[in-house]
């Protein structure tokens, strides 16, 4: 019988066993460990860096892939200062030459104020978009309400601290590396979820932190297909250069806005937020897009919750959105309002958004409040079935049917999304949108 090896030799043997059959051995994992920690030294160095920012210039360019295709990159100038105010202008050159846009939260009637140049400008000097709307989501994954290095630096940051506490991540660091005459560490980043994605952003991320500012300038983000979905890059970046308000106003004379802008399409809803959330003292407006074959492609026009709060907290109390009921002779919205109640949600009230367009069996079932009143404090669990847990109105069964329904959808949708911990995570880093009293409460203070 032959003498067994010595422990030297036995070592090297399955060391180049691992090499030739690619298994890593299980003394080879610390340097994954190391490159863990090295990127939570980035992350927190990025954000100790970013709150002493108050604002900042630099040239934006973004690649994103929209219904299923890669488009080509656009690229802009940008100034932001926070907490949110935003000024963009496309350069000579480009597909957009000249065109300007302006965003500042909670101001222009919170639409986005864009310029369009060249001979379109001299019909239409100035534009207000609906953040949400089908015009401004075209070419765009996301609002311009998400534009931002700090944006993406907290989507980044918050799938690594989650990956990393339940170990399930892989980084690796690639080393320095030289772009746009300036130095980067290079750092990638695998997720690896034991029980599918659970909210996680992106499966595979590759991030340049700037050695010199710290910050994630660079940032490239992979579907759980391993497509490349988003890739945003700050350039050329000058930190708190000192921005005050006329760098955000349309009457600046550098930019070419016009004195009046044009206001497309119909005159903007009024949405009573607080007639359905009371009791709550400020509210937040998040958009999400319904996602698609892969969990990162998002499509259509976004589904706009508004969340109520209350307290120095950000703890919701509430949710509302707008429900579309569809009769046979005319469609309705409502705006609908859920609150948890224990263990239930119930709805705190509904109201329909523009009655006066209402007729016919609608009618009926407005006058008194005598349909909708009923449904307050109902639970979304109910079976909404008219005549049997809602009472009927004689000559406007039919409609009633059909707004129990349509109603009853969008109490459920809204006890999934208030269940959402990413819907009111985005909530409670949204701008908080102030509201005017209800009429009730304006002719109160009259009478007062």
């Amino acid at each position: 019988m032959s003498e067994p090896l010595p422990k030297s030799r036995v070592l090297w043997l399955y060391l180049a066993l691992a090499t030739v059959l690619r298994v890593v051995p299980c003394f080879a994992m610390e340097p994954e460990s190391y490159d863990r920690n090295k990127l939570r030294e980035f992350i927190e160095k990025a954000e100790k860096v970013y709150a002493q920012v108050t604002g900042y210039t630099a040239t934006f360019t973004k690649q994103e892939r929209m219904h299923g295709e890669l488009g080509k990159p656009d690229t802009f100038f940008m100034k932001f200062k926070k907490p949110f105010k935003v000024y963009l202008k496309w350069p000579k050159g480009s597909a957009s030459a000249g065109r300007e846009a302006i965003y500042v939260s909670g101001e222009n009637n919170n639409k986005i104020l864009i310029h369009a140049a060249g001979l379109v400008d001299l019909v239409l000097p100035t534009m207000e978009v609906d953040v949400h709307g089908d015009a401004a989501m075209k070419e765009n994954r996301h609002p311009i309400t998400d534009l931002g290095i700090g944006y993406f630096l907290g989507k980044f940051s918050k799938d690594f601290r989650r990956a990393d506490q339940n170990d399930e991540i892989t980084v690796y660091y690639r080393g320095k590396r030289k772009m746009d005459r300036r130095w980067y560490h290079e750092v990638e980043m695998f997720l690896e979820p034991r029980q599918g994605n659970p909210g996680y952003y992106a499966y595979r991320s590759v991030v340049y932190f700037d050695i010199e500012n710290k910050l994630p300038t660079h940032m490239l983000f992979y579907n759980w297909e391993n497509q490349l979905v988003e890739f945003y890059a700050y350039k050329d970046i000058t930190l708190n250069p000192g921005l005050t308000d006329a760098d955000f106003d349309p009457k600046n004379r550098e930019y070419n806005f016009g004195l009046f802008p044009l206001r497309l399409g119909k005159k903007p809803e009024i949405i009573p937020v607080r007639d359905v959330m009371p009791g709550c003292d400020r509210y937040a407006k998040v958009g999400v897009q319904r996602k698609g074959l892969t969990r990162l492609f998002a499509y259509g026009p976004a589904t706009v919750y508004y969340i109520g709060y209350k307290g120095k907290k950000d703890i919701p109390q509430a949710i509302a959105c707008v429900a579309k009921t569809k009769s046979w002779l005319q469609d309705e919205k409502f705006l609908v309002g859920v609150a948890c109640d224990g263990k239930d949600f119930r709805i705190t009230r509904v109201v329909i958004l523009d009655p006066q367009q209402t007729n016919g069996a609608g009618r009926k079932l407005l006058k008194d409040n005598r349909f909708l009143g009923q449904l307050r404090k109902k639970s979304v669990d109910d079976d909404f079935v008219v005549g049997k847990d809602l009472d009927a109105v004689e000559g406007a069964e039919g409609t009633a049917r059909d707004w129990a329904g349509g109603i009853r959808g969008a109490a459920q949708q809204l006890k999934a999304a208030f269940d959402n911990a990413e819907l009111r995570d985005a909530g409670a880093q949204a701008p908080k949108i102030q509201l005017a009293p209800p009429a009730q409460e304006k002719k109160e203070q009259k009478q007062g």
